[in-house]
């Protein structure tokens, strides 16, 4: 949720197609790095991971983004709906998936890794697919006024006020 108004901002300057590849290879680190802590037994390597990998999946509304560009029509609702089914089945198998790819009772070689090994070979997956087969649909915006620290520093201060939300809210309260 923090990297959201980053990324978007970053699509809007750079484009969704550059911004959709850093996120992913920002996942990759992000999924690198608990590996590195695991087998180092450092429980900081597996916290920065997973922080990185937190921040690159503010990507996600991104994708959405790229899809309701690529498509058209009842072809948008197949494709909002698909990501709906992958978002949900991905809380509901991978759990289970991960503990079985971490027990060595199933196969030999599988130990607490190989559940990120096997998300960074999806996540290569994807990347490779994002470059060769997604082509940028929209513009970037070099004239508009893009995010930047402190204009979000402000406007999280906005938000945050309490006299703004008053104002917002006072019809709802009556």
């Amino acid at each position: 949720v923090l990297g959201a108004p980053i990324i978007g901002t970053w699509s809007d300057s750079w484009g969704r197609k550059r911004t959709l590849v850093f996120s992913l290879v920002l996942s990759l680190i992000g999924f690198m790095l608990p590996i590195i802590g695991v087998l180092t037994a450092s429980l900081s390597w597996i916290l920065v991971g997973r922080f990185i990998a937190g921040i690159a999946s503010s990507s996600q509304s991104l994708a959405q983004t790229a899809i309701a560009d690529i498509s058209e029509g009842t072809q948008k609702a197949w494709y909002f709906a698909m990501v709906a089914i992958a978002m949900t089945l991905s809380l509901l198998v991978g759990p289970p998936l991960g503990a079985y790819l971490s027990d060595p009772n199933y196969v030999s070689w599988f130990n607490n890794t190989t559940p990120f090994f096997a998300t960074l070979l999806l996540i290569f997956l994807t990347l490779i697919l994002t470059v060769k087969m997604y082509s940028n649909t929209n513009n970037t915006y070099d004239d508009e006024k893009l995010l930047t620290l402190a204009n979000f520093r402000n406007t999280i201060k906005e938000a945050l006020s309490s006299d703004l939300n008053v104002r917002r809210f006072t019809p709802f309260l009556s």
